[in-house]
């Protein structure tokens, strides 16, 4: 039996596999809110009822993996590869990034698993070529996945980034006033700041601060504020994300904040896969993983996300032969690091095949 986690700052997945004559087959899966434990041994104790028989383990973690451990960026979590081993009853378990672990289990989605967003770049089969990965959600996560051989099987190998963390590149007039009011507030400004779900939130209060747009009252209740005379209520009533609600209400055109809010997002959502096609060289297509881009489809298929990944000068021309993807199934970190659990002891060589 294969453990797999893939551990978020919002969910924390974990999975069985069964390793078969195909490859690993997901047997069970349980989901749980990581902000409700206090750990994730707590977690696994809660998946495992002491039965299983557990052969090798492979736990996707978001944040940079360092010498077998990690500090979850979004929570307070230190998790390192020894303790795993010894939740899971086994010698040895391998500890990846989060994007990584996605970036393997993308050559093993099916078509249902995936939704085309630049149909004019696909030409029916993916490309055993280098692909980009690039996964908002609570962060922003970006990994590659470059082809290599084993033995003399061609191969898709994942590649760790921290690109999510570098720096901002606002390209208009009204990005570089989102830029400067997120300086002011966080003093660098990372990509992350504003392509992922603080992002969203952080996009809605600069065009309300701003005065660029009048607030939303829903947003602002959940917010903590009020709105012409009406009750905040406090974190503990909050019934769900906001980001949600912002978005939502932007899918809805419910009102001109909230659409601008997701349409600013989308644009930048988009320019950063452009700017990781280029920077990759990604002959092998675009994925888009990650929470929200599953929940804003709607947003992302109606033309301003490939828009802005288009937008690139005298390398447009290249960007339109570049596929792009949306990964719809929440389980691809898992069946990424089930393969990588069984891969891990396969030696790897580079070869070309640009």
């Amino acid at each position: 039996m294969i453990f797999t986690a893939d551990i978020g700052g919002t969910t924390t997945r974990l999975a069985l596999f069964t390793e078969e004559r195909n490859g690993p087959v997901m047997v069970c899966r349980h989901d749980y809110r990581s902000c409700d434990y206090d750990s994730f041994e707590d977690i696994v104790s809660a998946f495992l009822d002491g039965n299983e028989t557990i052969d090798s383990a492979c736990v996707a973690a978001a944040g940079p993996v360092r010498d077998g451990a990690v500090l979850i960026t979004n929570l307070s979590w230190r998790i390192e590869q020894w303790d795993i081993a010894r939740m899971v009853g086994v010698d040895r378990a391998l500890l990846v990034n989060d994007l990584v672990a996605l970036a393997a289990g993308t050559p093993h989605l099916e078509d249902a698993d995936l939704v085309c967003l630049h149909p004019r770049a696909y030409r029916g089969g993916r490309r055993k070529k280098t692909a980009a990965i690039v996964a908002a959600g609570t962060g922003l996560g970006e990994a590659y996945l470059v082809p290599m051989k084993r033995g003399d099987v061609p191969v898709m190998v994942p590649c760790p980034s921290e690109g999510g963390h570098a720096d901002y590149p606002p390209r208009n007039d009204e990005e570089t006033a989102l830029f400067e009011y997120l300086r002011s507030r966080y003093g660098h400004v990372s990509k992350e700041r504003v392509i992922s779900g603080g992002g969203i939130r952080s996009i809605y209060e600069f065009f309300r601060d701003t005065g660029r747009a009048k607030p939303d009252p829903e947003v602002e209740r959940l917010l903590g504020r009020g709105v012409d005379g009406e009750d905040a209520i406090t974190p503990r009533d909050i019934p769900t994300d906001p980001n949600q609600v912002i978005t939502r209400n932007a899918l809805e055109g419910a009102t001109d904040i909230t659409v601008l809010t997701l349409r600013t997002f989308v644009a930048a959502y988009g320019a950063e896969a452009g700017n990781m096609a280029l920077t990759l060289m990604a002959d092998g297509g675009v994925y888009i993983g990650g929470g929200i881009a599953p929940k804003i489809l709607p947003a992302l298929t109606e033309g301003l996300f490939i828009k802005s990944f288009l937008y690139k000068g005298r390398l447009t021309d290249y960007l339109k032969g570049v596929p792009v993807w949306v990964i719809i199934n929440p389980a691809v970190q898992l069946i990424g690091a089930a393969h990588l659990a069984v891969e891990d002891d396969i030696g790897m060589e580079v070869t070309d095949e640009r």
